[in-house]
């Protein structure tokens, strides 16, 4: 009995906390998305096209585009580190720029917090992609207006425009099978992007 009862509570605490996983892309002189919301020890993978990093600086130089890293974290192009990737553990508010291109301003924001305080347009639930077998995906999205397909080098696929009076739609994609990026948000903003297999 004791036994059961041990493995009931670390089956919990396994899965009652699971991480997510956050794709970043950084191309032209913009970051895909440039707003990005995560839970604590939620993991950060970035792909650049081109030469980009991801440099966590203070907000007043973040305001003022100026290339001033604060030793947080930091990874893509003349990174100290060969790692592609990150993990934030205290909720918080993280800015961070491009470092050759931040006086152009290529800059994004990553809100780190505990509980549901996601908007609905930048909410992984409610906002997702999904591979229903011969080249379709299944679409769920909530004040989202457009959904771009990315390969993993971060080349624009195609771009696929979402009707506002559904919430669910399938599209048929003429992409060849193998993993890409999905990203949902507007003209302006990258909200959600998720990874997935496409067969």
């Amino acid at each position: 009995m004791k036994l059961i009862t041990i493995l009931a509570v670390l089956f919990s605490v396994s899965f009652g906390n699971a991480q997510n996983s956050h794709t970043l892309i950084g191309f032209d002189h913009g970051y895909n998305p440039d707003t990005l919301y995560m839970a604590p020890a939620d993991t950060v993978h970035f792909i650049s096209q081109g030469y980009h990093s991801a440099t966590e600086i203070d907000s007043i130089d973040w305001v003022n585009n100026i290339d001033n890293p604060n030793g947080g974290f930091d990874v893509g192009f003349g990174a100290p580190t060969s790692d592609m990737w990150f993990v934030i553990n205290t909720p918080g508010k993280y800015y961070y720029i491009c470092e050759p291109h931040a006086s152009m301003g290529m800059k994004g924001v990553i809100y780190v917090a505990v509980g549901n305080v996601i908007p609905e347009h930048y909410n992984k639930a409610l906002n997702k992609v999904a591979s229903i077998g011969n080249g379709l995906l299944s679409v769920n999205y909530k004040n989202n207006s457009v959904l771009n397909i990315y390969d993993l080098s971060g080349k624009l696929i195609s771009s696929h425009e979402l009707p506002q009076n559904q919430s669910e739609i399938t599209i048929q994609t003429q992409v060849q099978n193998g993993v890409y990026i999905f990203t949902l948000g507007n003209e302006s903003n990258f909200h959600v992007s998720n990874k997935v297999y496409i067969d």
